[in-house]
């Protein structure tokens, strides 16, 4: 017994279990913590994003954010020339002013080119959806702060807007803390249209200085801008009943 056992080989050991394969093998869609070294290399051709991927942009530098950032920048600057400025009491055209309007009418004008941007490009971006109200805001605000300082607007067109952004900003941080969203509504951009359109015309009606076009002019900016708080007042009514039932 004890010979046979010496004379018998040892048998060989069996070579252990290989490891499970990758659920993501080198012929299908790489891992996101690898996507990014992968296309560093050059081998982005080899493996194609998903197509649900496809619109989502990899960086906030986008040709709308830039946009939207330039706009926020033009904002303070547009500001600042407006410090130095002040109607011509004795009348005549005032070039300073009129090219602030000009400047006024860039920025709006770029409210709608990032939106494009954005859309037409597949850049949609969180930092966008952030930046893009505030932006529309802060200009609207800065205007019709000097359209206030130089005595052309009503102390309440101020109130009811600042009262409306604060309404929307709290019906939206609660609609959020809900885990939903609720989209800019159509009176809300007809609003900003409105109002952007009636400081353009007090801008231009005041850089004429005077005469009968500089007085239809104001007389239509006024008309446009009772028009602008009226939906005003109802775009912040229309969210406050829409966000209504997530009070409850």
């Amino acid at each position: 017994m004890d010979d046979a056992r010496r004379s018998r080989k040892p048998t060989p050991r069996t070579s252990r279990p290989s490891a499970p394969r990758s659920p993501y093998p080198e012929t299908s869609i790489p891992r996101p913590d690898r996507r990014e070294r992968l296309r560093s290399q050059g081998a982005h051709d080899a493996y194609p994003r998903p197509r649900e991927l496809e619109d989502v942009p990899t960086t906030i530098w986008t040709a709308a954010n830039y946009v939207t950032f330039v706009r926020v920048i033009g904002t303070f600057i547009w500001v600042l020339c407006a410090t130095f400025m002040a109607p011509d009491v004795e009348g005549g055209f005032s070039w300073p002013i009129f090219l602030l309007a000009i400047f006024f009418a860039l920025i709006a004008f770029t409210d709608s080119l990032d939106g494009y941007l954005a859309r037409s490009r597949g850049e949609v971006t969180d930092i966008g959806k952030f930046m893009d109200p505030i932006a529309d805001k802060l200009i609207c605000m800065a205007a019709l702060l000097v359209l206030f300082g130089w005595g052309y607007l009503s102390i309440w067109v101020l109130v009811i807007v600042l009262a409306r952004e604060f309404l929307v900003a709290g019906l939206r941080m609660v609609v959020a803390s809900k885990g939903e969203v609720v989209a800019a509504s159509t009176i809300g951009k007809w609003k900003t249209g409105f109002t952007m359109g009636a400081i353009i015309g007090y801008l231009v009606g005041i850089a004429l200085g005077g005469g009968a076009m500089a007085t239809v002019l104001l007389a239509l900016s006024w008309v446009a801008m009772v028009v602008a708080v009226v939906l005003t007042i109802w775009s912040g009514v229309d969210y406050l009943l829409l966000c209504w039932g997530y009070f409850s």
